[in-house]
């Protein structure tokens, strides 16, 4: 009976030291987990962090005219011309505020063509379209045709003034002024034409180097189906090379 008694107790105790084992591992668990949870949300904050500081903290500052200087691009001035542009409200094809537009982006082209190096020619031209017909090729319109007539494009043409061959391989930058009628199109696309404005200046200064000229269109007929680039692919011959 005695022996009975203490194999009871050891099993017991037994049964006891176990349970004691069993609960510490769970509370081991616990705690790693807690640890691993606790590193994984160090880790997220960090990873955010450092792809914040790479888009945002650590964008160059924009340049003002003087910083950039003749050759350097500004974004201050790249930014002034889209305030302008902006600055006129929706200006959609047929509105007196697109004919605003044109007439300022041909002016800073005019200015572009007085400021450029004395090696690099700068032409300018304010082109108004004929007639044309321009037949969709895809989109809720598919199959149907635009027909349109004097629209405006600003063409600006920037080629090494001593190397004949540049004029016959131009390099096409090409954007529109107009707007749709709802949004002064900030991003569709004074952005693009303010961009566009600031880099030619610039290439105006760098031209007299290239082997091939640059052809800046600013063209107008982008929202009602590209109408602008339909009429510069078919009624302007200044543009030889189709690459």
């Amino acid at each position: 009976m005695p022996r009975g008694r203490g194999s009871s107790v050891s099993t017991h105790e037994k049964l006891n030291v176990d349970a004691a084992v069993d609960s510490d591992k769970d509370n081991s668990r616990h705690k790693r987990s807690a640890y691993l949870l606790l590193g994984l949300f160090i880790l997220f904050l960090h990873g955010s962090w450092s792809v914040y500081r790479m888009q945002f903290a650590n964008l160059p500052l924009p340049l003002g005219a003087e910083q950039a200087g003749k050759r350097g691009f500004s974004e201050a001035s790249a930014l002034k011309h889209v305030k302008y542009l902006t600055g006129l409200g929706p200006h959609p094809v047929g509105s007196d505020a697109l004919d605003l537009a044109v007439q300022y982006v041909y002016a800073e082209a005019e200015k572009i063509k007085k400021t450029a190096h004395w090696d690099v020619d700068v032409q300018v031209e304010l082109f108004h379209t004929d007639i044309g017909a321009n037949r969709l090729a895809g989109g809720l319109f598919k199959g149907k045709t635009l027909l349109y007539s004097d629209l405006k494009h600003v063409i600006l043409r920037i080629v090494p003034k001593y190397l004949p061959e540049a004029e016959e391989n131009l390099i096409l930058v090409s954007s529109h002024i107009d707007t749709v009628s709802t949004t002064e199109g900030a991003g569709d696309c004074s952005s693009c034409v303010g961009v566009m404005l600031e880099m030619a200046r610039g290439v105006a200064q760098w031209a007299h180097g290239f082997k091939s000229g640059v052809l800046f269109l600013f063209n107008t007929g982008e929202e009602e189906g590209l109408d602008g680039a339909h009429s510069f692919i078919t009624q302007v011959t200044i543009f030889i090379c189709y690459t």
